[in-house]
């Protein structure tokens, strides 16, 4: 005969496996509710990250709208030393620093380092909350036109000079000299009507006579540019500064692929008139990124207000295309080179890094550009390279 206290000591089996099911889907229950809230925690922390990224970069941003207005408002009039200069970015209202969420602001100061002549920018940004602050720091220098090489004559190579064309007329009054050349001048057995004397008279040349000098030489330069540190002494030796401190107070225009006229024109100068979209003191200088075409009946400046047309590419300037001023290329010794044709007409001078190519009917009149104006006087303020500190 069976026990039944013996029975009543003994947990059943479906019992036991309730408790066992139970115990494990509080753990489970346990482990997915802190999973969920690391999840939570995690997806906080880098909507926190990602906020103060936004943050420091909008005050970056400030900080380097404050740097680009500061060396623009130097050329406008002489920096005042030590003044605190406050404003917004585009769009905001406020002007009170730090910043509100009514915009987003900056303040930037002109400090002397040794001579007036170079000075440093330190400039700070807010973001829009008042959060983040950047504060960068920036040198400036004085360069003035007048102080750098003018053109010795209407046309200067760093590379090769050729001609296929018997009526391409080249005007020096000044001093006489008409082409000069790093590498060979090749006219093709052509007799080009280069027009060399005040008076005006037509000397038929070829590479032996008429004004033509080869075999020009510049410091830092061996036979003909083909290496970039040629090429920046090259430019250096007619702009006497460098490639860097000319394009900080340039006009930018950029292009992908060939660059025609009418980007030039509805965005920087139009037929006689100074460029207005920098203001005047950025006005004779316009910087080029990208090879570039300029045809048709263009007009760029104007006998008033010529310009420094500077094209880092290949240049074609062929049509009846107009120019009134300085153009530079950085062209090649090999292709894209700087090619003039057509009935192109420049009143100035052209200078190429690389070959030169002119054809068609080509006229160039040369000008020593001593009416070519700034903002502050003669002087620019430009970037001296190197000298930019993240703080």
């Amino acid at each position: 005969m069976s026990n039944p206290q013996l029975h009543s000591r003994h947990t059943p089996p479906n019992t036991q496996r309730g408790a066992a099911t139970l115990v494990t889907s509080l753990i489970l229950l346990l482990a997915i509710t802190l999973m969920t809230f690391s999840s939570a925690r995690v997806s906080v922390v880098e909507q926190r990250i990602a906020a103060n990224d936004y943050r420091a970069k909008q005050a970056l941003h400030a900080a380097q709208a404050a740097l680009e207005r500061a060396v623009y408002a130097s050329n406008v009039a002489a920096p005042s030393l030590g003044t605190t200069i406050t404003g917004v970015l585009p769009g905001s209202t406020s002007i009170t620093a730090p910043c509100t969420v009514a915009g987003i602001c900056y303040t930037y100061v002109y400090s002397s380092v040794l001579t007036t002549a170079l000075l440093r920018i330190t400039a700070t940004g807010w973001s829009d909350d008042g959060s983040a602050t950047k504060t960068v720091i920036q040198y400036i220098k004085k360069y003035s036109p007048r102080t750098r090489p003018a053109p010795n004559g209407p046309v200067q190579s760093g590379g090769n000079y050729s001609s296929n064309s018997n009526a391409i007329a080249i005007t020096n009054a000044v001093t006489g000299t008409v082409i000069q050349a790093q590498g060979t001048l090749d006219t093709n057995n052509k007799n080009v009507a280069y027009i060399t004397q005040a008076n005006g008279t037509t000397v038929p040349a070829t590479v032996a006579n008429g004004g033509l000098v080869p075999n020009t030489t510049t410091t830092g330069v061996t036979g003909v540019v083909n290496t970039v540190a040629e090429g920046e002494a090259y430019f250096q030796s007619i702009f006497g500064a460098t490639k860097y401190e000319i394009k900080s107070l340039s006009m930018p225009v950029a292009c992908s692929g060939p660059c025609n006229s009418s980007l030039i024109n509805n965005n920087v100068v139009k037929s006689g008139n100074t460029i207005t979209s920098y203001g005047t003191p950025k006005s004779p200088y316009i910087w080029v990124t990208g090879d570039t075409t300029i045809n048709a009946d263009t007009v760029i400046g104007s006998p008033t207000n010529p310009v420094v047309l500077i094209v880092d590419g290949g240049l074609t300037i062929n049509g009846g295309a107009t120019i009134h001023g300085y153009v530079y290329s950085t062209g090649s010794t090999t292709n894209p080179e700087t090619v003039l044709s057509g009935t192109a007409n420049i009143v100035g001078a052209v200078a190429s890094e690389g070959n030169l190519n002119a054809a068609g009917t080509l006229t160039i009149n040369f000008s020593s550009f001593t009416n070519i104006p700034g903002g502050n006087g003669l002087d620019f303020y430009v970037k001296v390279p190197g000298t930019w500190i993240d703080n």
